[in-house]
């Protein structure tokens, strides 16, 4: 485990492990937690080929994939509120495929979902300890902030991600 968070919170090799998966298309999305407020860690890698975008996919068929992916993800989830009996944060952390103007855009994108119902000390530890996963990483990918299960409508966050491409 490496210490890479003004929190103390260490991340574990199996997280950079799959963010390597991911930007590699052999993993789709992984989704982690911080166990017991000392490190983060792997709760589900999406492994499900249906849903990994390949370069030669057109773009419709891309953001097909993505969509069907948020429903996943926002599946999994609930499913572990249900599982847990509360809402706690998570990161997740994959590749948006999308199309704007003919153009395709392809970025690596780490969600950190922070849910109304969860308590404050939990949203300071998982907001002050998500640079860490990006230290450790050596690839670059932009960072949103989802606060509920609607905020992964794909149409806005293919919004969001085109609009913080275009200024980073």
């Amino acid at each position: 485990m490496s210490r890479a968070s003004i929190t103390g919170i260490e991340v574990t090799s199996e997280c950079i492990e799959a963010m390597n998966r991911v930007n590699k298309r052999t993993a789709r999305a992984v989704i982690f937690y911080i166990k017991e407020q000392t490190c983060i860690c792997v709760e589900t890698l999406i492994e499900d080929r249906e849903l990994i975008v390949d370069l030669k996919d057109t773009h419709e068929t891309a953001e097909k994939r993505t969509g069907s992916l948020f429903a996943k993800v926002v599946d999994i989830l609930k499913e572990a509120d249900v599982t847990r009996g509360r809402n706690e944060p998570r990161y997740i952390f994959t590749n948006l495929v999308c199309e704007k103007k003919g153009r395709v855009v392809d970025k690596m994108v780490l969600f950190h979902f922070n849910p109304e119902g969860c308590g404050v000390r939990e949203k300071m530890i998982y907001a002050s300890s998500k640079g860490a996963l990006g230290m450790l990483a050596s690839m670059s990918f932009l960072h949103l902030h989802l606060s509920n299960y609607d905020d992964f409508e794909f149409e806005e966050v293919k919004k969001q991600v085109l609009f913080k491409a275009a200024s980073a």
